[in-house]
């Protein structure tokens, strides 16, 4: 809509979720960004650097009043800053500049590149992007968690530890099998690993690395919920919105003992829970996914551990864990998702772990 009174100020603005701009380069607006927008390389090492192009898109001159970053997350604000800027206090008809942003460390931001004008026009704005944590997006949000907290080669492996791996039964497990530094895999057979193992060789070396990488990013998050220890257990947790976030912490040990923690969410909401020391998963406990079509996603639920993890007999758990020390599966216990494990290890009796 036009407005009727000249030297009227207008934002611009480009909304990024971890710096991907998505703004509409409205033809025939006085400014416009342009495309493609700034994008930063997921799994790259930091600092990282993107450029935004902004452009005048009349017949005349154009007053710049400010260049900024508005911030819309509880990340650091030093996290993300303007590094140049070629703009400067004016912008030539029918000319272009550009903004450097650079970025120096991983996280959930959401954040928006704004600049001020002296114009008669009305305010341009992007739609709004959830953020993902520390990786690009586009303007659609991704169906998948890929991003700089990201799983590098334990994608691919349903169990990792670092010094035995021991089974009892006939325990199933649809990806690889890593072990390092230890040597001792016991139990399969009669376990089943549908995969390959990796033992104290270079794969498993890297794999743990990597692991490592997850650890300590997943820990960077900034909590957005805090459940100290109260039982989780008949508990529904709701994402936040669309593509959302969802940091849930316990400074001691999660507990769900014996019955259903619902996560409800779209299929790319992310839930990252984190406790500073143990997860324990009573027997016949559960967590759900809703809804049941087009909900929340085990390859989107993370569970950082600071000590060890138990899953309780017959109880059916989703997401990946990366704990410290060690992961318990008891009898019978059901698992979508990843049982990985830094320094100790990881013990199966008749379980099945299936990746998501």
């Amino acid at each position: 809509m036009l407005k009727k009174k000249w030297s009227r100020l207008i934002v611009l603005s480009s909304f990024f979720s971890f710096f991907t701009a998505s703004a509409y380069a409205a033809i025939g607006c006085d400014f416009s960004f342009g495309t493609p927008f700034a994008t930063f390389a997921c799994g790259s090492p930091f600092p990282q650097t993107g450029v935004y192009t902004l452009t005048n898109n009349t017949p005349v001159a154009m007053r710049i009043n400010y260049v900024q970053i508005k911030q819309n997350d509880a990340f650091p604000a030093s996290s993300a800053s303007i590094t140049a800027n070629t703009c400067g206090t004016s912008l030539a008809a029918h000319s272009s500049c550009s903004v450097t942003v650079t970025l120096t460390t991983a996280g959930p931001f959401n954040r928006i590149l704004q600049i001020g004008v002296n114009s008669r026009q009305v305010e341009l704005d992007s739609p709004v992007i959830t953020p993902t944590i520390g990786c690009n997006i586009s303007s659609t949000p991704s169906t998948s968690f890929t991003s700089l907290c990201s799983l590098g080669t334990t994608s691919s492996f349903a169990t990792l530890a670092g010094s035995t791996i021991t089974n009892t039964g006939f325990t199933q497990l649809n990806g690889n099998l890593g072990l390092s530094p230890g040597t001792s895999v016991t139990g399969f057979p009669p376990g089943v690993v549908n995969g390959t193992q990796f033992i104290a060789d270079t794969t498993a070396a890297t794999a743990k690395n990597d692991l490592t990488t997850l650890f300590n990013c997943l820990g960077l998050q900034p909590c957005t919920v805090t459940i100290g220890t109260v039982d989780q257990a008949g508990q529904t947790i709701t994402s936040t919105g669309i593509g959302a976030v969802n940091v849930i912490c316990s400074a001691s040990t999660i507990n769900i003992n014996g019955g259903a923690l619902t996560l409800s969410g779209d299929p790319t909401s992310v839930f990252i829970f984190k406790a500073g020391s143990a997860l324990n998963v009573g027997s016949g406990a559960s967590i759900v996914l809703a809804p049941a079509i087009g909900g929340v996603q085990a390859s989107n639920v993370f569970w950082q551990v600071g000590s060890s993890a138990v899953l309780g007999t017959s109880s059916i758990f989703k997401g990946t864990i990366a704990a410290s020390q060690s992961i318990t599966m008891n009898t019978g216990a059901i698992m979508t998702g990843r049982a990985l494990t830094q320094v100790a290890a990881v013990t199966f009796d008749t379980n099945s772990v299936v990746l998501p």
